[in-house]
């Protein structure tokens, strides 16, 4: 056995145990969720793909122990065919993804898939899949080998593609076109969706604001900053209206009883907001009604129009608590007021993005060097060097366990949600 052939067995073991147990979180998660969407669907079927990847690290693990003495056919065929459609499901979901999202940003309320228009999408992908892969066990056979390096290797090993040319361009259709297919649609709907994003942030609001990430941040800290000054405002308003009250009242207790011609005098004497102080008001129940009047209280049965200090009057006029008409249009107070049109990507949009951008750049390179196998075959295999090709050239596999850590890193709701059903578990178990 050669020095890359344990490279590649410990970092595929890597791989897979730290993908099973991640995507086995997603399913648990995200199964539970009912408000996301085609997205939920398309996570969990994604989930699922790279969780069927994981576990056929059996079959994986004595490839690479038999590279060069495998006669078994059967093993051969099962392999190549769980192999090819694990990367067919991932390049047809990502796809998929792609286009979700796409359709999700741009036209949010007549384009968006519906969780059973999705789940359509995903039964096409899977019958495109296994239409593809089905000339995989037809192709794939045992064949002699003769390598000729540091040491020379006469054995048998397990090849995907047959020698004849017919045979191998089917087979060839689900591992190369498939994924350009997918490069070029995954490419120009997110170019489609850049630009249609960065004309959104050029886009201005109702009042004329434009509408860009530091524009947010700004209009974010405003509003908090109003909503502090409000409270503390009213809470100040409202200390000094009760401690008014409390006054008259105290006050009210010490007035001894007069005439009832006195009373009403007292109370006709009393100017009103808006009114002179010779106007005389002949029944408590003519008083007009104004705006501006707060609370009324109450002496010996009789009602009376509290009137207000300087500065209430002033602070309910500018700032206007109890009407909102009266509020100023600035950003901070009208941000909700903002056009869902004019609202910048959310957070599960952009990190299925970075899940498909990390798998086109791995699996780049992984199909890059395996298009130059004529070049790397050169390469003596117990050399350093063929080391870094075989590790380069399962670049790809890095997707079946990143989902997870990009989720984490992405959405902290999911990490909370996780360290929840860890305890769950932990519980149950002890």
């Amino acid at each position: 056995m050669f020095l890359y052939t344990w490279v590649v067995i410990i970092y595929r073991l890597i791989v897979s145990l730290a993908g099973i147990p991640g995507n086995l979180l997603i399913l648990a998660v995200y199964c539970n969720k009912t408000i996301l969407g085609s997205a939920q669907v398309f996570i969990i079927a994604l989930a699922l793909c790279d969780l069927y990847s994981c576990l056929i690290i059996p079959l994986e693990i004595h490839y690479w122990l038999y590279e060069f003495n495998y006669t078994n056919s059967l093993m051969c065929k099962l392999y190549s065919t769980w192999k090819q459609t694990g990367w067919d499901f991932s390049v047809c979901f990502t796809t998929a993804i792609a286009w979700d999202r796409y359709l999700a940003v741009s036209k949010p309320i007549n384009g968006r898939w519906t969780k059973k228009k999705a789940i359509k999408v995903c039964v096409i992908c899977g019958l495109v899949v296994m239409l593809g892969a089905s000339v995989v066990p037809f192709t794939s056979h045992i064949e002699s080998v003769t390598i000729t390096g540091t040491d020379v290797v006469n054995g048998t090993r397990c090849k995907l593609f047959s020698n004849d040319m017919a045979p191998f361009l089917l087979a060839s259709i689900s591992q190369y076109i498939y994924f350009f297919v997918m490069l070029v649609v995954t490419t120009s709907l997110y170019v489609k969706l850049w630009n249609r994003m960065n004309k959104r942030r050029k886009a201005t609001d109702n009042f004329g604001v434009k509408f860009t990430c530091s524009r947010i941040k700004e209009t974010e800290s405003t509003r908090d900053r109003n909503r502090l000054n409000e409270r503390y405002l009213s809470n100040k308003v409202r200390l000094e209206t009760e401690k008014e009250n409390l006054s008259m009242k105290n006050s009210s207790r010490e007035i001894e009883p007069v005439k009832e011609s006195i009373k009403v005098q007292n109370l006709n004497s009393i100017a009103l907001p808006g009114h002179s102080t010779t106007k005389i008001v002949d029944e408590s129940k003519s008083l007009p009604s104004c705006s501006s009047s707060r609370p009324v209280m109450t002496l010996e049965g009789r009602p009376m129009v509290k009137q207000e200090t300087k500065y209430q009057a002033k602070f309910h006029k500018s700032k206007g608590i109890h009407d909102d008409r009266n509020r100023t249009p600035n950003v901070g107070n009208n941000m909700s007021q903002v056009p869902n049109r004019l609202r910048p990507m959310s957070r599960l949009t952009k990190m299925l993005i970075l899940a498909t951008l990390v798998f086109v750049c791995t699996w780049t390179v992984t199909l890059f060097f395996y298009m130059i196998s004529f070049v790397t075959k050169k390469v003596p295999r117990q050399s350093f060097g063929y080391v870094v090709i075989a590790v380069l050239r399962l670049t790809g596999l890095i997707n079946h366990a990143i989902n997870p850590v990009l989720y984490s890193f992405m959405n902290p709701k999911f990490r909370v949600e996780c360290k929840m059903l860890l305890r769950r578990l932990r519980r149950r178990l002890c």
